[in-house]
């Protein structure tokens, strides 16, 4: 129906929406990959701003298993779990990338993973951000927790937490706990 595609929940190009959880989860309770299998998918220059919920049970294989964010969109969470979502490709929560912008205040990233896909010049899978993949846009994170994100360990992991490339990055008063690879850095990498 309107406002879904392939079940995700889809927000258009240039929409302005504002989505009061009230405490509830959405969970799209995938079991298995599936193309678009994100939650949600947010358009070009749309404008979302999202409170105090729960998304999880994303598992997609074309990027971002929570929340996929496209070109100069402006996306604003505050208070919202990103909880147990998968990708194979980049972000196991969020991807952001092409100018968006996402502001995150308070809540948490947990138990999410990035499966990792075989690049043509490596022989092992690569995987970027756990939780959340930047790429070419803006993220702040304040007050947040990362806990438990990762990436299989035979896999190249960058960034079980956040991977970040050619991005603004800006981290304030966040926990990161238990993420990605036990010799690792906690799961942050920034290209």
């Amino acid at each position: 129906g309107e406002g879904f595609e392939c079940s995700t929940i889809c927000i258009p190009a240039k929409a302005r929406v504002m989505l009061n959880m009230n405490g509830h989860t959405i969970d799209r309770g995938l079991e298995y990959h599936e193309w678009d299998g994100e939650v949600m998918c947010i358009y070009d220059n749309a404008d979302v701003i999202i409170n105090n919920g729960t998304i999880s049970g994303g598992s997609s294989t074309n990027g971002a298993g929570g929340i996929h964010i496209k070109g100069d969109a402006k996306v604003t969470l505050n208070d919202v779990n990103i909880v147990g979502n998968f990708s194979k490709y980049d972000g196991g929560g969020i991807s952001v990338a092409s100018g968006a912008t996402l502001t995150v205040n308070g809540g948490s990233f947990r138990d999410n993973t990035i499966i990792g896909v075989v690049e043509m010049s490596y022989s092992q899978p690569k995987c970027y951000g756990g939780a959340v993949y930047v790429d070419n846009a803006t993220a702040i994170f304040k007050g947040v927790e990362f806990k438990g994100n990762n990436a299989p360990p035979e896999l190249y992991n960058y960034g079980a937490a956040i991977y970040a490339d050619d991005s603004d990055v800006t981290i304030e008063e966040c926990v990161f706990d238990g993420n990605g690879l036990k010799n690792e850095a906690n799961g942050i990498d920034f290209s």
